[in-house]
């Protein structure tokens, strides 16, 4: 009895929490934004007390193939885009869809690492807005739920995502997708449609840094150390 009287708080505790996401309407708070630098519309969503990017970052000064990689040096790819036309890759389904990929120095451009909430790291992101720390990403996955629920409702349907990914809700309207990786190691790109990776603001050792990943078997990892040369997806939260 003691057992059942547990589920069920545990249930309501759960039901009350997504029911707060929400404005009076029913809706979840969604906006917009248009970034200066190259005229580009994001849609945005309030979850707790952070605004969040609903996209990942589409900013794309340069591009460069997967024979590029560095710790240091700022670059950016586009998934399966082998060329340095900045155009042409804007033109592909990848970057459509997924967003850029950065490294490291690209995501943070020039800053040192931040462990604090927020952040303070401006980073890639356009102004009034600023790359998230691993301590941002916990209160995020905190507030919807614990990593054990995070996945599924922050996960676009399952169009996107490669099986075994299911129930995907998209309940917080966070939209997370799965584009991929570069890796530097290898110098390749992968994981379009199974994983989704995210950079901090948070350095981990000299040539690593944290990231947020998700996966298609509903897995969340928080504070996961990569090195710095390999290419993620970057959410920027509002100042």
């Amino acid at each position: 009895m003691k057992r059942l009287l547990y589920l069920i708080l545990l249930v309501s505790s759960f039901t009350i929490l997504i029911e707060s996401c929400y404005n009076d309407d029913g809706n979840l708070p969604t906006s917009s934004f248009t970034d200066a630098r190259d005229g580009t519309i994001y849609q945005t969503v309030t979850i707790g007390d952070q605004v969040w990017m609903a996209e990942n970052l589409k900013y794309l000064p340069i591009v460069v193939g997967p024979d590029m990689g560095s710790l240091t040096t700022p670059y950016s790819y586009v998934n399966d885009f082998f060329g340095s036309d900045v155009n042409n890759a804007k033109g592909t389904e990848n970057f459509n869809i997924y967003g850029v990929l950065y490294n490291y120095p690209a995501a943070m451009n020039g800053a040192l690492s931040s462990i604090e909430n927020p952040s303070g790291i401006q980073g890639i992101c356009p102004d009034g807005w600023h790359l998230p720390s691993n301590a941002e990403w916990q209160e995020l996955v905190n507030f919807i739920g614990g990593e054990a629920n995070a996945d599924l409702l922050i996960k676009t349907d399952t169009n996107k995502w490669a099986f075994p990914n299911e129930n995907a809700t998209n309940e917080f309207g966070f939209s997370a997708l799965p584009g991929g990786s570069f890796s530097n190691s290898g110098n390749n790109f992968s994981s379009v449609g199974l994983e989704g990776y995210w950079w901090t603001s948070q350095e981990f050792e000299e040539e690593n840094a944290l990231l947020f990943r998700l996966s298609d078997e509903n897995i969340v990892v928080i504070g996961f150390s990569i090195s710095k040369a390999s290419g993620f997806s970057v959410r920027c939260v509002k100042d």
